[in-house]
């Protein structure tokens, strides 16, 4: 079990060594890999197997597209960065960012109420977009309530 885990911890302790290119072919590398288990996996159990079911423990499917997914971004961040910087989905991507643990805890009892409806990406923005309102609601209140009753605990509590 421990395997799957030390793979990603060296990739992620390496890769800032290699260039940009080495990068984006390494991560083209995994993308080649994760769809020949696709394929495979397919001719096995006669459907496609969810990515998912493969997380815990990690096993080669969900590491090669979790690695491909990650050396593509990594390799691309610094244009990822130059859309994002120039553009107007920084403030909500910087929002995001910051408050990304109570979006987290505010999409599981969410997600109960769509377990069994909609497609699964249709499900993925209901709940993220509520789960995100909920958070900018939360941290209205918690700052109003800071800058009248001076609780900086409050924001460390509530915020982050």
């Amino acid at each position: 079990m421990t395997l799957g885990y030390a793979i990603i911890s060296y990739a992620g302790i390496t890769i800032a060594q290699f260039s940009n290119m080495t990068i984006f072919k390494i991560g083209i590398s995994f993308i080649c890999i994760f769809v020949i288990l696709v394929i495979l996996l397919r001719i096995r159990y006669g459907h496609f197997v969810n990515i998912q079911s493969m997380k815990y423990p990690p096993r080669l499917y969900y590491i090669c597209f979790g690695l491909a997914c990650s050396s593509l971004l990594y390799a691309t961040r610094n244009r990822i960065s130059y859309f994002i910087h120039n553009s107007l989905l920084r403030s909500f991507i910087s929002f995001i960012g910051s408050h990304t643990l109570w979006i987290y805890l505010w999409h599981i009892p969410i997600i109960t109420h769509f377990m069994h409806s909609y497609t699964w990406l249709i499900r993925f923005f209901i709940i993220f977009f509520i789960a995100t309102i909920i958070t900018y609601i939360q941290t209205k209140i918690i700052e109003f309530i800071d800058n009248k009753y001076k609780l900086p605990i409050l924001k460390k509590v509530f915020i982050g």
